[in-house]
């Protein structure tokens, strides 16, 4: 009897073995959400413009230039950054007709709710610098600084709003605009972050 009990338990105890656990797999890294490209282009006061095209169907999405506006009565000039949007695209603008410019990491959301509304067909300047014959030059506008910023942008495109950003950074001293990168999200109607 000890034996039949002896090989029950040896039974029980081979059939209760427990199997190690499989490593586990690694998993896939997730798909970027938006698609990015190294631009790297610089726009200088007296050559050409910069012409985007950041959902690469064949037309330009954003252009980016100087204008030279003279005003007599206050005897200054005002050296302008501009940039431009087609019906195509919108731009968050507010009441002072101002674009908004954002941190890296800083979300671009569908709606604007920070008193700045999407317009499309956008026309606004990024910085200037005013010039005049009895004081020291003046800067104004909200890529005054060197640092890097992020424009936000929705292309629509057959229905859809894409949500995109331009990384841009000047220096007004030198008139001088860096378009460094850009990206559009690759499904419509999504929120994304500048920069990622």
């Amino acid at each position: 009897m000890r034996q039949v009990m002896l090989m029950m338990m040896v039974a029980l105890t081979a059939g209760c073995a427990k199997e190690p656990l499989a490593p586990e797999q690694p998993r896939p890294e997730p798909v970027p959400a938006t698609e990015k490209m190294e631009l790297n282009k610089s726009v200088k006061f007296g050559s050409s413009t910069f012409r985007l095209d950041i959902d690469k169907d064949g037309y330009n999405d954003l252009l980016f230039g100087y204008m030279l506006v003279g005003d007599a009565s206050l005897k200054v000039d005002r050296y302008q950054l501009i940039t431009v949007s087609p019906l195509t695209v919108a731009m968050p603008i507010n009441a002072s007709e101002e674009v908004a410019l954002l941190e890296k990491s800083q979300p671009i959301p569908m709606q604007q709710n920070t008193g700045f509304e999407w317009y499309n067909a956008s026309s606004t300047v990024l910085f200037e610098k005013i010039v005049s014959n009895t004081a020291a030059p003046l800067f104004r506008g909200p890529l005054t600084g060197s640092t890097r910023k992020y424009l936000p942008l929705q292309v629509f495109r057959q229905g859809k709003v894409y949500n995109g950003w331009v990384e841009i950074s000047a220096d007004p001293e030198q008139l001088t605009v860096n378009i460094h990168s850009a990206g559009i999200s690759k499904l419509p109607d999504r929120a994304i972050k500048a920069g990622e």
